[in-house]
């Protein structure tokens, strides 16, 4: 039953916001708000934020190699439209849950503010970070903290602005996706997050046109 499924992912992932928070929003679809509670406050300490969206990537490329599709490129933009369904269910849960029970619960409306300072703090990927800010957003307006808000929403900003900076770097780029590029890439949003990984991808490809200017005319990433 939950119960066996609970103790089971939280010994194998209780130090991981993403797993905790799926674990809260099972509670309080169950009718338990209580322990969907207690789950959300061991969310917002734990030490990762998670979705395995790098390891969805990885499933779907082996799965489109498998199916033979496309070429190398193709299957890379393939499996990042799939995996984006498979490592990010749940969000727009989150966000309901956490602005109706913060606007009723101030211990409801903490723990989802500290969920999504630790989203924003630990997570590596754009969307979980993005989240984050959103969730925090929400309650801070719910609380009426104008400063904090305002703080947040420069944040969320900057986030934009700096991604929309990073997908335009690539947009310049004539290099076709190879399998160096993505492994490079990938280790890169371990590291540093997907945002100065795309940034850094991108400066590395950029050098390689300079030596090799004939490279240019291959499909676009």
């Amino acid at each position: 039953g939950f119960d066996d499924l609970s103790t089971k992912v939280r010994q194998l992932d209780g130090q991981n916001s993403e797993a905790l928070v799926r674990l809260a929003l099972q509670a309080y679809d169950d009718g338990d708000a209580d322990l969907a509670l207690e789950r959300l406050i061991e969310a917002g300490a734990a030490s990762e934020a998670n979705p395995y969206w790098l390891e969805s990537v990885d499933l779907a490329m082996h799965a489109a190699r498998a199916a033979n599709v496309g070429n190398f490129h193709q299957r890379v933009v393939w499996s990042y439209g799939v995996s984006g369904a498979m490592a990010f269910p749940g969000f727009a849960e989150r966000m309901d849950l956490c602005r109706e029970q913060s606007a009723a619960d101030l211990e409801w409306a903490y723990a989802c503010l500290a969920l999504g300072e630790q989203m924003e703090q630990r997570g590596t990927d754009l969307l979980t970070t993005s989240i984050g800010l959103s969730i925090q957003a929400v309650v801070l307006d719910i609380l009426g903290e104008a400063d904090q808000l305002s703080a947040v929403e420069d944040r969320q900003a900057e986030r934009r602005q700096a991604f929309e900076d990073a997908t335009s770097v690539w947009r310049t780029v004539e290099l076709q996706m190879t399998p160096e590029v993505f492994a490079a890439y990938r280790q890169d949003v371990q590291e540093f997050g997907e945002i100065q990984a795309t940034i850094r991808q991108a400066a590395n490809i950029r050098a390689v046109l300079a030596d090799h200017p004939e490279l240019a005319c291959m499909e676009r990433w």
